[in-house]
């Protein structure tokens, strides 16, 4: 017998996966039972002769009736056999909704809720299937020519989700709420309605109402969080002590997509030490201290005056329509006693047409001065009251960040101090013939005829900065 096992669901079975889908698996079984039973009934048919009463005025048989037994018309094998075979297609049909298999499963891409819907149109009680305003439509029927029997919404957007199904286009469910990063699944639907209080975006960054759709089995987000403290704090694990706990160089500051990373801990030195021309100063990984890891890079100067190291990368892959950041944390044991020295910051932009256009920082521990180079190649003073704590073991991040669209200064990071420089017009050099590349070089210059020491850890490249 062939049933139309949605009409006989109540509009409860179809809201959530609060509700069990009980119901609709046992209408399922209960109707290939029916098929089953159909077969065998052909098959008992065909094997069995019937027997027939025949009324008979001169039998002496009780009641005046005889017993006469007689050859039935049966149908040929072979329309047995079809109607079997038809019987098995409903079976087949039957068990593949019942274990969600399907020749073609629903599923769609991620996609954006157009139109910010804030509050629940109207009640689901007079909506009607396709033309609900508000709501984005994804109508499994229309596509499939089936109701969906499991069916869920994936929440990728960063808004809430809210959504409405039916099983017959007649009676719609209540709306049901769907977190940012959460999935929701439903039994039994025919068509599903979808909004959010904000329009979803795709790019530059996903946001707003963003979701998908599927049948396919899918491995659900898990979110884990710590429980709030004794004082009522919430003591969420961030992206800072993740980063921490895992050794990351991005522990400190993390804006901008990291592009390149050296650690020092490979023995192959993968930047250009610069020094004077005939130059003898020297930039060796050491073991005597480190950021992170065992080793880090150690710059020394000799004891001449002016004499410099550094060390430069040189990068060809990069975003050149884009903030670009260069960082690296230092060490040093040197005090103000011990003379003067500084320590240089330098990024180049070579544009491929001639121009090296250059953020430059200067900082003199000893002076506690911090100065930028400005577009005409003077130094100009940010501060000079930034203070540095001598020890090998007492690490400083800094990160010079410029914009390659404006050709300016954006910040730079020192000693947990961000100083704002946007809108400061870069050293603009003329560069013939310099193919297009990003440089980082970081310096140490010895002021006094004295040696300098000054160690580096975790040179960082990134770039979309904010």
């Amino acid at each position: 017998m062939d049933k139309d096992i949605t009409k006989e669901l109540s509009p409860a079975d179809t809201e959530t996966v609060r509700v069990k889908p009980d119901v609709y698996i046992a209408a399922l079984l209960d109707e290939q039972n029916d098929h089953l039973v159909e077969i065998a009934d052909l098959l008992k048919n065909q094997c069995d002769d019937d027997l027939e009463v025949d009324p008979c005025e001169n039998s002496e048989t009780e009641k005046g009736r005889k017993i006469v037994k007689k050859p039935v018309k049966k149908p040929s094998v072979g329309e047995v056999l079809l109607q079997i075979l038809e019987k098995l297609k409903l079976l087949d049909a039957g068990m593949n909704a019942l274990r969600g298999q399907h020749s073609e499963y629903y599923t769609s891409a991620q996609t954006a809720i157009s139109v910010a819907t804030p509050t629940k149109p109207s009640s689901p009680d007079v909506i009607a299937a396709g033309t609900t305003p508000g709501y984005q439509i994804e109508s499994v029927y229309n596509q499939l020519q089936r109701i969906s029997p499991k069916i869920t919404v994936i929440n990728d957007g960063t808004s809430n989700l809210f959504v409405i199904t039916t099983p017959d286009a007649i009676t719609w469910s209540p709306e049901t709420l769907i977190a940012p990063g959460e999935t929701y699944t439903f039994f039994n639907v025919w068509e599903m309605h979808l909004r959010s209080p904000v329009a979803g975006n795709l790019i530059p960054v996903i946001s707003g109402g963003v979701y998908r759709v599927t049948e396919y089995d899918i491995v659900p987000r898990i979110k884990l969080w710590d429980q709030p403290d004794q004082f009522g704090v919430n003591t969420t694990i961030g992206l800072a002590e993740h980063a921490a706990r895992l050794g990351s160089p991005m522990a400190y500051e993390r804006r901008g997509n990291m592009r390149y990373c050296d650690d020092y801990e490979s023995p192959t030195l993968k930047a250009q030490k610069v020094v004077p021309v005939g130059g003898v100063s020297t930039a060796t990984r050491s073991s005597d201290t480190a950021f992170m890891g065992t080793t880090s890079l150690k710059l020394t100067t000799t004891a001449n005056a002016t004499d410099f190291v550094g060390v430069r990368y040189l990068h060809m892959d990069f975003n050149d329509q884009t903030k670009v950041g260069g960082q690296v944390s230092f060490s040093s044991s040197q005090t103000q006693a011990d003379g003067f020295f500084t320590v240089m910051a330098r990024m180049d932009f070579f544009d491929g047409a001639g121009n090296d256009y250059r953020a430059f920082i200067t900082y003199v521990p000893g002076l506690n001065r911090l100065q930028y180079r400005n577009n005409v190649g003077a130094d100009v003073l940010i501060s000079d009251a930034v203070l540095f704590s001598a020890d090998i073991l007492n690490w400083c991040t800094t990160k010079i960040v410029m914009d390659l669209n404006t050709k300016e200064y954006v910040r730079f990071i020192i000693f947990g101090q961000t100083f704002d420089l946007s809108g400061i017009a870069l050293q603009q050099i003329n560069a013939p013939g310099e193919p297009r590349r990003l440089e980082y070089t970081f310096y140490l210059r010895t002021d006094q005829n004295a040696v300098k020491i000054v160690y580096n850890d975790n040179y960082i490249l990134t770039d979309s900065e904010p």
